[in-house]
């Protein structure tokens, strides 16, 4: 419980760290996941792709406290945005 607990933090940490605080700006390290859509930008925010990998871990009964704990820790970062569940950008 402890090792999922500090990969939590780590994730939460590490996200902050590579996602930048600026939605979709210079301060990223990695790249938005984003779809040109006609005249709209369709944007996979990071904690929604983190919450499909662990829907997919779970299916298929991956147990790794770790991985788990780092995906969760980006996951609750991701919701930490103002524009969370905005997907569709013009």
């Amino acid at each position: 419980m402890y090792i999922f607990i500090g990969s939590v933090v780590v994730g939460f940490l590490l996200a902050e760290l590579i996602a930048g605080r600026k939605s979709m700006k210079r301060n990223q390290l990695i790249k938005s996941l984003t779809f040109n859509r006609g005249i709209n930008l369709i944007h996979i925010h990071h904690w929604m792709w983190c919450v499909g990998l662990l829907i997919i871990l779970f299916i298929v009964h991956y147990k790794s406290p770790v991985l788990n704990g780092l995906l969760f820790g980006a996951a609750i970062q991701g919701l930490t945005y103002k524009d969370a569940f905005k997907i569709i950008y013009k």
